[in-house]
């Protein structure tokens, strides 16, 4: 992303993940889908378009034959007040950032604290979500007008 924000085409790339536990050849099927949609999308690259982003599931299957790939364009929403985070004066955190990460996406088990001898500013993850509603309810209510 940030070569677009420098005015050079991309692609981002993410894969979305639903546990921790990785099978070497989901990984494997994965990486093999996305240097295929990345050679199609180079190789035919829609004018006007600065970025591509593209998400691939590590599930089990993905990147055979018949792996239904599906696309469509962004949907343009936006958080209204600044940011997904939010910045916490609260310098008795019971959590590690590694902990606190398992904490919102509700995983168990131990990580082993990370501490670097230097006091920073600690934000935690806050996002409003009524506002991204908000804007996808407005750009929806223009879709059917």
């Amino acid at each position: 992303m940030e070569g677009a924000i420098c005015g050079k085409r991309s692609i981002a790339l993410s894969y979305a993940f639903f546990n921790r536990n990785h099978d070497p050849a989901i990984i494997r099927g994965a990486s093999l889908m996305s240097v295929r949609l990345i050679k199609h999308f180079h190789a035919n690259w829609t004018p006007g378009v600065d970025l591509y982003t593209i998400n691939v599931p590590l599930l089990e299957g993905i990147g055979k034959p018949e792996t239904k790939i599906l696309y469509t364009h962004i949907l343009q929403n936006r958080w209204v007040l600044g940011s997904s985070f939010e910045e916490t004066e609260n310098d008795d955190d019971r959590l590690d950032p590694g902990e606190r990460e398992a904490e919102i996406r509700g995983d168990v088990g131990e990580h082993e604290p990370n501490h670097v001898g230097l006091k920073h500013k600690k934000f935690i993850w806050a996002p409003n979500f009524a506002d991204v509603s908000r804007s996808v309810e407005e750009v929806c209510a223009l879709s059917y007008d």
